[in-house]
Order: structure tokens, then sequence, then C-alpha cells
């Protein structure tokens, strides 16, 4: 006779029963939702792997310091009471801080600080993609190319200045610009290019029409507003001055508008990558942000900012919409050394402590214009000149500083720009240090994606190969590097036989 279980033993076999058929359940459901999950994601990299690849939009607000953005901040509600104060579209995306020196000095060029972000490494000032050793070195670009994304630059500069070549060529020294644009024309591949410098392509010294060559290799050339505006088609370069592009506070007065926006290129620019439907690379550039710091302008350098921050709106909406795309914000190097405050020539300080942004709101020309005209018609129409188009008159002590300055330069012209932009700044109790570049470290934005990396204060490299490392750019990057290892190039040019070089203006 069996032995009898008894109820309790019966409850206590049920019940670990069912625990193990609800395991057994809960496993099942687990596999068939992760087969689901992989069925999902194989049917995408099969059909639409575009839609996998992030975008990335790289920009860089050349010469553009912390300070500078404090400036613009402020300068925003000049003429409002002092507690109605804003935030500009960059604060939300500020991440860390970034240091800037180069490879051969504590204040780097625009060459070495785009060179550092395009190739990951630092290297000599004037240096374009090339290393210490002039050896070539493949860009972020070049890769992003190689591995099938469509790539666009665009810019206030020249095209082949300092910034958008060191993404879009490989040269010993940044003055040979119309190198730089052969190769631009001849060996790379960028798919859209927008900016000045439309000289170096169609006005050489050489003879030659790079914008010919272009057509031959099937691009869409431009140089006029009307042809802007047009339905375009990629590839395309639209080069819209023969020198850089206006300053903003310029280019709003011409009449009628000559040239587009930095924010009008970058919407063209941005719709006709959507339309090309395929992952993307784009450098963007407010170039002039720095050079009106150069010249101590700081009217023009507050309106070269707020396009650029038009520019970071539609950056963001084009990320709201489309999600899937890295946007870093970067400067190569603070330029004029400006401050909010300064001290008068005897020593001393405003009391109270201020500086008056309302002071420079009368300002309707830069002074790179007033300085040509005042140059072009004789330093007698200095007064009226200034009166007119900066609405500033001008006291004796002012005037006599800048005739002095003009007569003792070697290049009237740009100490003229400098020293009435330093005038004019005076007046709203703003002070410049410098008619070149700083040292200071510059702020690092980013929105959207972005490395979890980015915090903190990070080396300029850095910036560009935690960023490069995640997009998957960094081998193609060294494989490209070796495939330019015969590249030659000319000599590095001495400073004495460069006046950009020799007084700093364009750096």
């Amino acid at each position: 006779m069996e032995p009898v279980e008894s109820k309790g033993s019966n409850k206590k076999r049920i019940a670990i029963a069912f625990f193990i058929c609800l395991a057994l359940i809960c496993v099942v459901a687990a596999g068939l939702a992760l087969f689901s999950v992989y069925n999902e994601n194989h049917d995408e990299d099969s059909t639409t792997p575009s839609q996998k690849r992030p975008n990335v939009i790289f920009m860089i607000s050349d010469g553009f310091s912390p300070s500078s953005e404090t400036f613009a901040r402020t300068m925003s509600t000049a003429g409002s009471s002092i507690s109605n104060q804003t935030l500009l579209p960059l604060d939300s995306m500020l991440v860390g801080l970034v240091r800037t020196y180069s490879s051969m000095s504590l204040i780097t060029d625009s060459a070495a600080g785009a060179t550092a972000y395009a190739c990951g490494l630092k290297t000599y000032n004037n240096a374009i993609a090339v290393d210490d050793n002039i050896k070539a070195q493949g860009t972020a670009m070049e890769a992003a190319k190689e591995q099938g994304m469509t790539t666009a630059i665009v810019t206030t500069s020249r095209i082949t200045h300092a910034t958008p070549a060191s993404f879009s060529s490989h040269m010993s020294d940044r003055e040979y610009e119309e190198e730089i644009a052969d190769q631009q024309a001849k060996n790379q591949s960028v798919d859209l290019l927008f900016g000045g410098g439309l000289q170096k392509y169609t006005n050489r010294e050489d003879g030659q029409n790079l914008f010919a060559t272009m057509q031959d290799r099937g691009y869409q050339t431009i140089q006029t507003y009307d042809e802007f505006k047009e339905k375009l088609n990629m590839p395309v370069i639209g080069l819209f001055a023969e020198q850089h592009m206006s300053y903003e506070i310029d280019r709003i007065h011409q009449d009628p508008i000559e040239e587009p926006s930095l924010t009008e290129m970058t919407i063209k620019a941005l719709d006709l990558l959507k339309e090309n439907d395929n992952p993307f690379f784009m450098l963007i550039e407010g170039a002039r942000i720095d050079m009106a710091a150069h010249a101590h302008d700081a009217y023009t350098h507050y309106l070269e900012i707020m396009q650029y921050q038009d520019t970071v709106n539609v950056v963001k909406q084009f990320v709201k919409e489309n999600p899937n795309t890295y946007v870093v914000s970067v400067a190569d190097h603070g330029t004029g050394g400006i401050s909010l405050g300064q001290s008068f020539y005897n020593g001393t300080y405003p009391d109270p402590y201020m500086w008056y942004p309302a002071n420079l709101l009368g300002q309707i020309k830069s002074t790179e214009l007033m300085a040509q005209m005042i140059i072009e018609n004789g330093m007698d129409t200095l007064n009226q000149t200034v009166l007119e188009y900066a609405g500033v008159e001008l006291t004796s002590d002012e005037f006599e500083l800048i005739t002095y300055a003009t007569s003792i330069s070697e290049n009237a012209e740009r100490s003229l720009r400098t020293v009435l932009g330093s005038v004019l700044s005076g007046r709203a109790e703003i002070g410049w240090t410098t008619p070149g570049h700083v040292g200071v470290d510059v702020n690092l934005y980013s929105y959207g994606l972005r490395p979890s990396s980015f915090y903190g204060v990070k080396e300029n490299i850095d910036v560009g190969n935690e960023l490069w490392d995640e997009l998957g750019l960094s081998d193609t990057m060294k494989q490209i590097t070796e495939s330019l290892s015969d590249m030659t190039f000319p000599p590095i040019l001495p400073p004495e036989t460069q006046p950009n070089k020799k007084y700093a203006g364009h750096h």
C-alpha cells in the first residue's frame, strides 16, 4: 500500500509547478520580444541604412570668446533697464570649455585651431590639415565623404580661408589660397560650398577659371544673390564676394542687398541636404565674428554674433525635426580680448562700475568700410564720415589719436579701422587688449546627439577625436592620412613676405 500524500504537500508541489510554468512563459515572451526587435532592426538595416547613420553639423564661431557671448547677450537688450536681461540661443547648449593652444604657441591661429578639430591633432600656426612635419592628415570631412555621407561647407569668409580650408584641403601655409582653391576644385568632392573668395577661383594669377573646372565635374556654379534664390541642385558652389563676404552691418544696408546672410545660406544648405535624403557632414563658420574683433569694431562684432545666434536657432529647429543629428558649436580661439569695462589712460576706471551698450546703437557701417572711405577721400573727411555712419562727433583728443595712429602705421587703412573701433568702443566703456588673438579657453556647446564625454574642460583635439571616434570616422581618417603620405607642399612663407601675417589682420 502506497503512502498517501498530505494536502499540504500537494499544494506545495502545485505552487512549485505554477512558478516554473510562469518562469518559462516569461522566458519565451522575452525571447519573442528580442526576436521581434532584432527583426525590426534587421529590416531597418537592410532597407533604410541612411536613416541609421546620424547627421553631423559642426559649427565654428571664429574668434568668439566667452566674454563675446556676454557682450552680445547684454547688447541684445541695450536701451532697456538693467534688470531686463535675456539669454541667447547658444546659452542653453553650453556643456564645457576648450583649451585652444597650438603645438608651437599658447595662442593659436585659425589654421592650427581648425586643424585641431578637423584632424584631431595639434600643429603649428598657419598649418592647413598637416602635422608639424608638414605631412598631410586626413580630415573628418574627407572621411565622411569616403564613407558615403554628403558634405557641405557654409562660411562668411573666403572658402579658401583657414577654417574651411582645414576641412577641405591640405597645405603647408594658409597663405597659399590659390593652391587651396585648386585642391578644392580638382581633388576634393565637397557637395555644397557657400561663401566668399570668388577671386581665388575665377581671377587667379595663373589664369585658370576653377568655376569652369567644377562645371566639368558636374557642379552648379553661382555667384549672385538672385542665382542663390533660384532652385539649386547639388553638387553646387556659390561664391558671393570677391574676397570675404560683407559684414552683416554692411550687408543689411546694401541697396539692393547683394549677398545672402549666414542664416540664409544655412537654411538653403539644409533644405538641399534634406532633399538629398542622405546622412551628411556640414561645417558652418561664423567667420567674420573674428575679423570684427581684430578691428575692435564692437557693434559690428555684435551683429556678426547675432547672425550666428540666428543660425544656431535654424540648426536647433532642424534637429527638432531630425533628432538623429549631432550638433557641436565651438570657437577656434578668442580674438581682441574684449572687456566689458575698461581703464582710462590715466589708470583710473569708471565710477560707478558700468559700461554702456546703448552708446553703440547709432553705428550703421563697419569701421572697415568707414576706413576705406576715409583713405579714399582724405583724412579731412574723418569727422564727417564718423558722424554720418557711427553717429558720433569726435572730440579733439579722439581726432588727434586717430590721425596720429594712422600717420605712423605701415598699413594706414588697417590701423585706421582698428583705432576707429577702439574709439567707438571707448564711448561704451568697452576695452580691447590686442588686435590679435588671445589664449583664453572658449565655450563648448552641443545640441541633439553628443558624446557623453563632452563636459568640463577639454583639449581642442579631444573635441574632434571623441566626436569622430563616436561617429566611426577615425579609422578612415588614418587610412586617408596613409594615402596622402607622398603629398608635397611649397615652403612655409616667412612673415615678412606676408602682409596678413605681419599685421595679423585676418587671422
